[in-house]
């Protein structure tokens, strides 16, 4: 009778080379899959044209044209005037016939990644040329990404422009970077801004952080979990301070927040005043924010979207300021999602109409039924 034989072992060099080709065969599938990714969903967020300015952080390359595109939109061209501006046509004004609207403000105001022809400010300019019937409207925008600090220093630039309307649109993340110091008047300030520059990551933890996301799969997958308001909404909420401007009432950053846009748009409008230019702020709200706009069922414990929109209302009505609040344009809209790059979360072209609808009911109350027109009741 014969003994049972002994079990087989694998040999040694099997148990780290099995886990070695696992591991790369899932490697060399998340490369593929990575590749095929960024074939499908192309970018260039690269802004060429823009360059360092010390003392707004960055300006357009006057005369500079550029393709740029983020994964989520079209192919968009840039192309800036002699005075770097996105424009309508030159700075220069060779028709005073033509009512002028100069716009300020951060990424959303010239359309980050928008077609020219579908941001807000040109679709305004369209609809108000049609209801003037007697001169074509001119925007020029600056190209910056300043706070309201950085858009104080640019008020002598933009009466220089010889506008017939100063337009400053503000989201909440432009409330979010607003320093600790709050709106410091430009003759009062004593530090040069410098142009912002991402930070290196430091550790293991910042690169691994930093590659998700460069991702392109990564940005697909936040994509399409963003468009599902029971992930996107819940989460979102979770970001402490970040979310905040939600909250009701507000907490005491965002008041001061509040507070800095307060004094920012007396400075701004004091100015403008002088010069008989008159002014409007354009609200425009956050992703999540307008989803819980646009949805009819109950909102979370202590959550209220038109906290801050309604806040601002009141302090432009306080400031003599005309004020536009495009969250307003979301209410019942059946898919708000729809309206913003959702991984980027800026708002897209069709986001954009609903600004432009909105800045035109502002200036149709103040103003009647057309607006700026040569000849009218300005």
């Amino acid at each position: 009778m014969s003994e049972d034989a002994p079990p087989r072992r694998l040999p040694k060099r099997d148990l780290w080379l099995l886990p070695l080709v696992a591991a790369g065969t899932l490697g060399a599938l998340g490369v593929g899959a990575e590749i095929g990714a960024r074939v499908i969903w192309p970018e260039q967020d690269h802004f060429p044209c823009l360059r360092a300015d010390r003392t707004n952080g960055s300006m357009a390359t006057p005369n500079c044209r550029s393709r740029v595109k983020t994964a989520e939109g079209p192919w968009v061209t840039n192309r800036y005037n002699e005075c770097g501006m996105r424009a309508t046509g030159p700075c220069e004004i060779a028709d005073r016939r033509r009512p002028r609207i100069v716009v300020m403000g951060s990424s959303t105001s010239w359309g980050y990644m928008v077609p020219f022809e579908q941001t807000w400010s040109t679709r305004l300019a369209r609809d108000l040329t049609e209801r003037c019937g007697k001169a074509e409207y001119d925007v020029q925008s600056f190209v910056t990404f300043a706070d309201v600090n950085g858009n104080a220093r640019m008020i002598d630039d933009a009466l220089a422009l010889q506008p017939d309307l100063v337009a400053f649109v503000i989201a909440p993340l432009d409330l979010e970077q607003i320093g600790d110091g709050g709106f410091v008047p430009p003759e009062a300030a004593t530090r040069v801004v410098q142009a912002q520059a991402e930070d290196a990551p430091e550790s293991l933890v910042g690169w691994l952080r930093e590659l998700v996301s460069e991702s392109r799969l990564g940005k697909i997958a936040q994509h399409y979990l963003y468009r599902n308001p029971d992930v996107y909404i819940p989460a979102f909420l979770t970001n402490g301070d970040k979310a905040d401007f939600m909250r009701a009432p507000l907490s005491e950053p965002w008041r001061d927040r509040v507070q800095a846009v307060d004094d920012a748009l007396s400075y701004y409008n004091e100015r403008f005043e002088e010069a008989g230019v008159p002014m409007m702020l354009v609200y425009t709200p956050q992703q999540a924010q307008a989803v819980l706009i646009s949805e009819d069922g109950a909102l979370p414990p202590n959550v209220d979207p038109t906290e801050l929109p309604d806040t601002l209302e009141r302090v432009a009505e306080a400031d003599g300021v005309i004020y536009a609040d495009a969250s307003d344009a979301f209410e019942q809209l059946e898919d708000a999602g729809d309206m913003f790059y959702n991984a980027d979360g800026h708002l897209n072209g069709a986001g954009h109409q609903l600004i432009a609808e909105a800045a035109k009911d502002a200036l149709v109350d103040a103003m009647g039924p057309a607006p700026l027109c040569p000849g009218g009741t300005r």
